[in-house]
């Protein structure tokens, strides 16, 4: 019988997800997904942009608008202080996934984009195209590449690791410094495939994004094809109702269907990489 052959690799980036996924059920969760059209949006950015800078200026633009709308909607990234007490944050800060580098060195880091309700699309932009260097490192980088922390972290047993992700639901100003008051997951805009992703996190609420697809729509009276970004939500009711949600959904609606701060961010946009890639 031939013997079978394999390998056994440490899946170091994505360890903290086996405690998060334990952990993350005892919340009282309600999902949903819509989609938004973005097809004006869609054709600045790429009027204004180029291959290497698109994605860039696509997600900061769609972090622009969950910070716009979580300003206008500031219960929807409460925290419980106490049984019938919320705390909630001026600053909007914004938990997303960076990519950086490439075949077998590519690796997935968390990143947060500080205050990103005060900052425009293209420091947001800016900001997200620098994280993504390959040259440069945030704390929270380090951390995950610290070998001798996680061996020692993972070691532990597991009741001890559980207390550790009870923080960020215990302690709000801990939870926004590490995980900011948001999480936005998926990367992969211009994906293909045509599904719902999920999501699953410590916030009061969460967010996927799919890809982009084409969809017929009537517009104005015109039917054509349009640009939709499919997304889904996940939110804790406990914490925040269903109507809230609901006021946020359509808020972001509005603010992606009417460009928002995008036009005057039109000079800024650079078509052009603003460094050069590896």
């Amino acid at each position: 019988m031939k013997p079978h052959t394999f390998e056994v690799i440490r899946n170091s980036n994505h360890d903290y997800l086996v405690d998060l996924y334990d952990i993350a059920p005892s919340t009282h969760s309600v999902y949903g997904v819509f989609e938004v059209d973005i097809t004006d949006a869609f054709s600045i950015i790429q009027e204004f942009s180029d291959e290497d800078t698109m994605d860039g200026m696509l997600q900061g633009w769609i972090v622009k608008c969950f910070a716009k709308a979580v300003e206008d909607t500031k219960k929807v990234h409460a925290f419980r202080k106490r049984p019938h007490k919320l705390l909630i944050f001026d600053e909007v800060d914004i938990y997303i996934v960076i990519e950086k580098g490439k075949l077998k060195s590519y690796r997935v880091f968390p990143y947060i984009i500080r205050a990103a309700n005060y900052k425009s699309v293209d420091e947001i932009q800016a900001e997200i195209l620098t994280a993504t260097d390959s040259n440069v490192e945030n704390s929270i980088q380090k951390k995950f590449r610290n070998k001798s922390f996680f061996s020692f972290f993972y070691a532990l047993p597991i009741s001890f690791r559980r207390l550790f992700f009870l923080r960020y639901r215990m302690n709000p100003l801990y939870c926004k410094k590490k995980a900011g008051t948001i999480g936005i997951t998926g990367k992969d805009l211009f994906g293909k495939i045509r599904l719902n992703p999920l999501t699953v996190g410590m916030h009061t609420i969460d967010f996927a994004l799919g890809g982009t697809m084409k969809k017929l729509d009537e517009v104005n009276g015109a039917v054509g094809l349009r640009d939709v970004l499919r997304i889904s939500v996940l939110f804790n009711q406990k914490i925040v109702s269903g109507t809230v949600v609901n006021r946020f959904i359509s808020r972001l609606t509005d603010l992606m269907k009417q460009k928002f701060s995008l036009v005057e961010a039109e000079p800024f946009i650079q078509k052009k990489p603003m460094f050069s890639r590896e």
